[in-house]
């Protein structure tokens, strides 16, 4: 089974992209271009939050779980030349991420596994997979006997394979369904390192993920999580939420597109640590600024 999901995902063509100084090689049916031309904002946050988070700490990392392509990568070391630690398991963009990764400098790692918790792994067979995502939330299994399996690994775990990164100052996760998950399970890394968290707030993964998403968000504001900034899937800011009731107006409101006419299919939210307030008014004030060009 193995050997005929790696045969499918080789059956596709591939083309290039500037992101940032780089040039990126994905595979044909990857969008990321046709939607960065489309919405001019689209994953430019990220960039200004790696800018941001490397300006206040000169020998930041970054680790960038769900790197597909390693199209974060490349946006980030465009603002700022932080090592970054990229993750990713899915058998259908590690070639590309191996490859683009090569002109970003050795300070760029690559671990190849995807994130849960230690006793889990993911059915390949159950990866959906097109236009450059990956969705792996139905493919999450307990424990790895599974024949057609990669085995999962917790955050932590992953961190001890590279030292170099036991500290990071900027953490994105996007994942397509799993970032309330590893942001629960990485509780306790989180609560120790307390980098600025960047992860897309995606509501379709299942019939609990409403549930899960608020779940997360106390869960973030016991250990010291009370500010964020949201963006819109465009990469439009939105609003800062300083008070966690209010991601339940969130949800009302991806929920109302998913019935009544989808407009916004997730959020991107940027969660800073109370030791990261001034970040958080920094790139507020940004935002603001922007608007008001």
């Amino acid at each position: 089974m193995l050997r005929k999901f790696l045969a499918r995902l080789g059956s596709r063509g591939e083309r290039e992209i500037h992101v940032g100084s780089c040039r990126l090689a994905i595979p044909d049916d990857h969008r990321i271009e046709d939607i960065r031309r489309k919405w001019k904002r689209y994953d430019v946050a990220l960039g200004d939050i790696a800018s941001a988070v490397a300006g206040k700490y000169p020998s930041a990392t970054a680790i960038d779980i769900g790197a597909n392509v390693g199209d974060s990568a490349a946006l980030i070391r465009t603002h700022r030349r932080m090592p970054v630690l990229c993750i990713e398991g899915n058998p259908a963009f590690l070639p590309y991420l191996r490859r683009n990764l090569e002109q970003l400098g050795s300070d760029v790692a690559i671990e190849p596994c995807f994130v849960a918790d230690d006793d889990s792994s993911i059915a390949l067979a159950d990866i959906d997979t097109g236009s450059g995502t990956a969705s792996v939330n139905r493919a999450v299994r307990a424990g790895t006997g599974e024949a057609a399996a990669v085995r999962a690994s917790s955050l932590a775990a992953i961190v001890r394979r590279h030292p170099a990164f036991a500290d990071p100052r900027l953490l994105k996760v996007d994942t397509d369904g799993l970032d309330f998950r590893i942001l629960r399970s990485s509780r306790d890394f989180l609560a120790r390192t307390r980098p600025v968290i960047f992860f897309e707030y995606y509501l379709d993964a299942d019939d609990g993920a409403a549930a899960d998403a608020l779940v997360t968000v106390e869960l973030l504001a016991a250990i010291g999580y009370r500010r964020h900034l949201v963006y819109d899937n465009f990469g439009n800011f939105l609003i800062t939420i300083e008070a966690t009731p209010r991601f339940a107006e969130l949800n009302a409101y991806l929920c109302s597109n998913r019935r009544h006419g989808r407009a916004v299919y997730y959020f991107d939210v940027c969660s800073f640590h109370d030791d990261d307030s001034d970040l958080f008014l920094q790139l507020r004030e940004r935002e603001l600024g922007l608007a008001a060009e």
